[in-house]
């Protein structure tokens, strides 16, 4: 194998639906919880700020695995902004949603606690994709 290549870079293009299939499953289901008139509150002990956060950074996940292209080695800073970028705009769009469905609110806080969240996971994306760059740099 050529210097500086990884088993993971030479591959070819993952299908669409494996790259960005969870990204939109997800947002799917972000859509559909937003739907719900008068929406319970979290479990007790988990705040409506954290439990968006935490919702959020799932999403993140997949939106950094979709424009990394499915790929370890595409891991980078034009994927994490991208992915945090897609999940504060969407984020944007679901707190707008909810201002039409009964029970619910448009809640610029959530939408911060959103962005967070995204924010959380793409810099472990970023964390991770460094330790294996100085990994594979090591060998």
């Amino acid at each position: 194998m050529p210097p500086g290549r990884t088993p993971d870079s030479s591959a070819s293009p993952r299908p669409w639906f494996v790259v960005w299939g969870p990204a939109l499953a997800y947002a799917a289901g972000i859509f559909v919880l937003s739907a719900i008139p008068d929406m319970p509150a979290p479990p007790m002990g988990v705040s409506d700020k954290t439990a968006h956060s935490t919702l959020y950074s799932g999403f993140a996940v997949t939106l950094v695995w979709g424009f990394a292209g499915g790929r370890l080695a595409g891991l980078g800073w034009r994927s994490a902004l991208a992915a945090i970028a897609a999940a504060s705009l969407y984020g944007v769009t679901d707190e707008f949603h909810q201002s039409f469905v009964p029970g619910r609110t448009c809640d610029v806080f959530d939408w911060m606690a959103d962005t967070r969240g995204a924010m959380l996971v793409a810099a472990a994306a970023l964390a991770l994709a460094w330790i294996r760059s100085r990994r594979t740099a090591a060998r």
